[in-house]
C-alpha cells in the first residue's frame, strides 16, 4: 500500500514485515516501551535528534506488532513536515 497524503506530500507505505537487513542492537528496553505504548488511544511519535535510529527502531516495532492490528502497520516519514500544528489525527 502507498498513499500520498496530499497537504504535505508525504507518503505512507506498508512496512516490509520480511525483515531488516541488519539486527537491531541495545534496544530491548526501547523496543518493549514502544510496543506497550501502542495500546495506549493517544498518538505516539518518535522524536529526537537526526541519525539515533528513530526510523530503524519504528521499524522494527512495527515488524514485532504487525499482526496485532487489523489493518498493518504503516511507516509515515514526517521528517519533511516543517509546522509542527499539521501533525495531527482527528479524533
Amino acid at each position: 500500500m502507498t498513499q500520498i497524503l496530499e497537504e504535505e506530500k508525504l507518503t505512507a507505505r506498508t512496512l516490509d514485515m520480511q525483515g531488516q537487513p541488519t539486527r537491531l542492537l541495545g534496544r530491548d528496553a526501547d523496543l518493549k516501551a514502544i510496543e506497550g505504548l501502542l495500546h495506549r488511544d493517544e498518538t505516539r511519535l518518535l522524536t529526537g535528534p537526526a541519525g539515533v535510529g528513530k526510523t530503524r527502531l519504528a521499524v522494527e516495532v512495527g515488524r514485532r506488532v504487525s499482526g496485532e492490528f487489523a489493518q498493518g502497520v504503516a511507516f509515515v516519514d514526517l521528517s519533511p513536515v516543517r509546522d509542527p500544528s499539521r501533525v495531527g489525527f482527528p479524533r
